[in-house]
């Protein structure tokens, strides 16, 4: 859930001083080592450029269509009980506009193997932020 979500943002933030990126994992490439996340909300001082659309699942309200910049990132997940964690730096790739996905929507090449998404995620709702803090958040962790 949304709660292990916020404190994972509220890591991520805290450690790295970066706006946090919170998102949906929807499609995975094994072979690419790829993952595409989406979302319709972010924060509006991390995209480039965004643009206001509907809320992709209603067609209701807004929902941002952000244009986040290719780079560095950190993807990054607190367990709900707070005993495990997943954290991988890697590359935003790509800015994807698939019609059926929410909103902002960004392929991410992981240094972590990508099959945790399919074998042992911690969840829905990943944290990403611009830069490869990966290695600063397992020091943060070892406390």
């Amino acid at each position: 859930g949304d709660i292990p979500a916020l404190i994972s943002m509220a890591i991520l933030h805290y450690l790295t001083d970066e706006p946090v990126f919170m998102a949906n994992p929807s499609s995975v490439d094994i072979n690419q080592n790829e993952i595409i996340l989406a979302h319709c909300t972010l924060p509006l001082n991390m995209p480039d450029e965004f643009y206001l659309k509907t809320h992709f699942e209603s067609g209701l309200g807004v929902g941002i269509k952000g244009v986040i910049g290719e780079g560095e990132a950190t993807i990054f997940k607190l367990s709900r009980d707070g005993k495990e964690y997943f954290v991988s730096g890697g590359e935003i790739i790509e800015n994807l506009n698939c019609e059926n996905l929410c909103r902002t929507q960004i392929r991410f090449r992981m240094n972590e193997g990508v099959k945790y998404f399919l074998q042992n995620s911690l969840g829905n709702h990943h944290l990403i932020c611009k830069g490869d803090y990966s290695k600063l958040v397992r020091e943060f962790f070892k406390w």
